[in-house]
């Protein structure tokens, strides 16, 4: 990704300037040592930078999500819309949920199945766009429908990226799945916003079978 290939450049730009480019630049030994030690001077100043960014970044996560032995530390909610809906879910579904009864996400929440540790009863570990190109939305549905999940769980998801619609309103897009989730499946309670509706919103909405 680009965060990815912005560090190789850094990387690669750091050894170039306390290797090569003091030799091409300086004509004299005193020259590419003076050079390559206010590279480094630099490198250094560059790298406590980020270092305190990083840190930051840390500090602002103050949420826990799941139980205290597998926790996942989120950021506030005011920075994250996503941690409250998530953690609530999780408290959710780890109190009401019997210890044989399943849950499947959609269009992606595996998460989820490991904080509460409730299976995934289906042969697929998400239900995104790539995975139905893969398999085929008919397939998936197919063996969700033989697995018979005891719950569905809707967690929102921006598809944008994608070039397709809302996951449950597309037709190139879970349609087909949300169909049969709301012939097969009742709601019993949501976490924040309606999922599916608003591309920049959040939430998670629990569903179980009738």
């Amino acid at each position: 990704d680009r965060r990815r290939l912005l560090l190789s450049l850094l990387v690669l730009g750091g050894a170039l300037l306390v290797s090569l480019v003091p030799i091409r630049l300086t004509g004299s030994p005193a020259g590419t040592k003076a050079f390559r030690a206010i590279a480094v001077a630099f490198l250094v100043i560059l790298t406590l930078r980020f270092v305190d960014a990083s840190r930051m970044r840390y500090l602002a996560k103050t949420t826990p999500v799941g139980p205290a032995a597998d926790a996942i530390v989120a950021y506030h909610p005011q920075l994250d819309p996503r941690a409250g809906p998530t953690a609530r879910a999780v408290a959710w579904l780890d109190s009401n949920l019997g210890p044989d009864e399943t849950f499947v996400a959609m269009p992606e929440g595996l998460s989820l199945n490991f904080l509460t540790r409730r299976a995934n009863p289906t042969r697929y570990l998400t239900f995104t766009y790539p995975e139905i190109l893969a398999f085929g939305e008919d397939t998936m549905a197919e063996n969700v429908r033989r697995s018979s999940p005891d719950y569905i769980v809707l967690v929102h998801r921006d598809s944008s990226e994608y070039g397709v619609g809302m996951w449950g309103r597309d037709p190139r897009y879970g349609q087909r799945l949300m169909s049969w989730i709301d012939a097969n499946y009742l709601p019993v309670v949501r976490f924040r916003d309606e999922p599916f509706v608003q591309p920049k919103g959040f939430g998670i909405k629990v569903l179980k079978r009738r």
